[in-house]
């Protein structure tokens, strides 16, 4: 048996056991009623900002996964073409189009799962490995994205990491520290709260839409070094989401790891991480106003036993 509430990546961060041995919402469960009605009061001039990238297969997706792929199965033309439409409407009666899209749940902007990333032989909270099926049997039993799926309605704070440093993106393999974190903040005149949704801007999305040839685009962006973990843990932030793949640095600052940082906040501390996101228009708009926080609302898809979601995240000012 696992010991409960011990790391082993880094020991002495864990939050196994902290809201109760059958937990599955992780660090989700600092946004409480209360945070969520301060948020709310942040709306103040009623404009709302997607914040994710076009769902469309030559969009940005991890080399690992299929790009979107939306096929249209009843248009206009089939109609032109001679197909009836139904009833006794005039003129043809009712005609309607139809479409699907055929996509992996992290192959555009989307939360990861307390079920996606893990090491040894148990998930975030001691779950079993073993508790993660097939789609027969229930998909991800425990940790799923469908628990999260009346989550992540809380306080958004944008850190400009980018723009901070005066860069268009951070390159590839650059750590950003807590130092950095905590500079930027006081930059904006913000602070970083319990149950706060974290909104990470690398400038390695926008990046992506500029190349012509895609491949420079996938050998490494900057992104959370090791030494954050322990700061995200202490301010108790809810969840995190970037602007590039993997929220953390790539290629890692430990030679031979491969997504050290997920284990540790995923596994360990049950935090959830928000990957592709797009905050070209929220930057904007908070350089504008002078405003780095926002109400953020990213409700995942309500896929039963998913380990990730794509959705379409907002920032409410």
């Amino acid at each position: 048996m696992v010991e409960r509430g011990v790391s082993f990546f880094m020991p002495g961060l864990s939050n196994w056991s902290r809201w109760g041995p059958e937990d599955e919402l992780g660090t989700a469960n600092y946004i409480t009623p209360e945070v969520i009605m301060n948020a709310a009061r942040l709306v103040r001039k009623g404009k709302v900002l997607t914040c994710a990238v076009p769902i469309e297969n030559t969009g940005p997706v991890f080399p690992t996964r299929i790009p979107p792929q939306h096929v249209m199965t009843r248009t206009g033309a089939d109609f032109t073409a001679g197909a009836k439409g139904r009833g006794t409407i005039p003129e043809g009666g009712m005609k309607s189009s139809d479409d699907y899209i055929y996509m992996g749940l992290q192959s555009s902007t989307q939360w990861d799962s307390l079920a996606h990333a893990w090491y040894g032989e148990h998930l975030y909270n001691g779950f079993s490995q073993n508790e993660i099926k097939n789609v027969r049997e229930g998909g991800a039993r425990r940790n799923g994205i469908d628990k999260m799926c009346r989550q992540f309605v809380s306080r958004g704070v944008l850190l400009d990491i980018a723009g901070y440093k005066g860069m268009d993106r951070l390159p590839a393999g650059y750590a950003i520290g807590p130092e950095e974190l905590e500079a930027c903040a006081r930059a904006e005149k913000v602070e970083v709260q319990s149950g706060d949704i974290l909104l990470l801007r690398t400038g390695h999305v926008p990046w992506f839409y500029q190349l012509e040839d895609k491949r420079p685009w996938l050998e490494g962006w900057g992104g959370i070094g090791k030494a954050t973990v322990p700061w995200l843990h202490a301010k108790q932030v809810a969840a995190i989401a970037a602007d590039n793949l993997s929220v953390e640095v790539y290629p890692p600052e430990d030679e031979g790891a491969y997504m050290p940082l997920h284990c540790v906040l995923i596994r360990d501390l049950g935090l959830t991480l928000g990957e592709v996101f797009q905050f070209e228009e929220l930057a904007a708009d908070c350089r504008a106003d002078g405003v780095y926080e926002c109400l953020f609302v990213g409700a995942p898809l309500r896929v039963t036993g998913g380990v990730g979601s794509p959705f379409n995240p907002l920032a409410i000012k």
